[in-house]
């Protein structure tokens, strides 16, 4: 009865570890390594569930794209590794400055997709302008210029 039960409570710790490394795995799938952020195939599926969602509801969807400005110029100037820290100082400042219901994701290089349901326009253009500055002032904290420009899209009733 004895080895029956240390048996089963040494299955029931593998499986637990197993799980858990199962979790790390899919996490370790889903973000970008450097930005922490949610990858670009993350991102495009959130956004699709946002799209569908914003149909139903009839509820605004703004979606916005950041494009670190002359990043190619910022590397060949500061070098690689301080390029890789003005995205993620960039990605912090992004996480900070949204929700928690926004969604972040590196969408390429230096490209940053931000999905914002239940946003309107006038409210993602007041963000908008928060974001660039915040991107600003920190590349101001870290002796570079970063800065970021901005497109914006909203969802219509007819949109993909």
């Amino acid at each position: 009865m004895a080895t029956t039960i240390g048996l089963t409570g040494s299955l029931l710790i593998e499986n637990l570890l197993l799980r858990r490394r199962q979790q790390r795995a899919l996490q370790f799938a889903a973000t970008d390594d450097l930005t922490r952020l949610y990858n670009r195939r993350v991102g495009i599926q959130l956004l699709d569930q946002e799209v569908a969602r914003s149909t139903r509801s009839a509820k605004p969807l703004t979606v916005l794209m950041c494009d670190l400005d002359h990043f190619k110029h910022l590397n060949d100037t500061f070098g690689h590794h301080q390029g890789d820290l003005a995205l993620r100082a960039t990605a912090d400042v992004l996480r900070q400055t949204l929700r928690r219901g926004d969604t972040i994701c590196r969408y390429g290089g230096e490209e940053f997709l931000i999905v914002l349901p239940e946003t309107s326009t006038d409210e993602a253009s007041i963000l908008a302008a928060r974001l660039f500055t915040a991107v600003a002032e920190r590349g101001q904290e870290m002796g570079m210029p970063i800065t970021i420009s901005i497109g914006m899209t909203a969802c219509r009733p007819d949109d993909s």
